[in-house]
C-alpha cells in the first residue's frame, strides 16, 4: 500500500521536474496521477526519488536548498512505494546533471528525507513563485 509523502517539483512551461536536478540524465519528469521512477542507472545503485516525511521537513529543505534556484516550485502531497531511509551518501547535483555518480562526503541528507522507488503526485500543497533576480527588481524600481 502506498505511503503519503511530500515532493518538491520545479515547474517549467507547465511541466513538473525534479526540484534540484535541472537537466541531464538524472532529471525526472513528474505528471499528476502518474507513477514516476528514478532513472535506471540510479535505481540500479539503490538510489530512489527524494521525498519528505512531513510538510515541515519539506519546508526546511526549501528554505535552504531551493532558496537560490531561479524557478517556480510546487510542493505536492504524493503517494510513494518502496519508501526507505537513504542508504547511501548524497550525490552532488552538478555531477548528476552530467550523468556522473560520485557520492560526496561534504553534504548530508536533509532531515526527513526519504527515498522512494515510485512517486505519484496527488495534490498541490503549496506553490512558490519564481524568485526575481536583481535585474528584474531594478527594472521594476526604475533603476539602471
Amino acid at each position: 500500500m502506498p505511503e503519503i509523502v511530500y515532493k518538491w517539483v520545479a515547474v517549467e512551461d507547465g511541466r513538473r521536474f525534479s526540484a534540484l536536478v535541472g537537466e541531464g540524465p538524472a532529471r525526472v519528469e513528474y505528471k499528476p496521477d502518474e507513477w514516476a521512477c528514478p532513472p535506471g542507472w540510479l535505481a540500479r545503485r539503490g538510489y530512489g526519488l527524494c521525498v519528505f516525511r512531513t510538510v515541515a521537513d519539506a519546508e526546511e529543505f526549501r528554505a535552504v536548498a531551493l532558496e537560490l534556484k531561479d524557478a517556480e516550485f510546487e510542493l505536492w502531497e504524493a503517494e510513494a512505494e518502496g519508501v526507505a531511509e537513504p542508504s547511501g551518501p548524497p550525490v552532488y547535483v552538478g555531477w548528476l546533471e552530467q550523468g556522473l555518480f560520485r557520492p560526496t562526503p561534504y553534504t548530508r541528507w536533509y532531515h526527513g528525507t526519504l527515498w522512494a522507488m515510485q512517486v505519484r503526485l496527488v495534490r498541490v500543497v503549496e506553490r512558490v513563485e519564481r524568485r526575481k533576480d536583481w535585474r528584474e527588481v531594478l527594472d521594476e524600481e526604475g533603476g539602471e
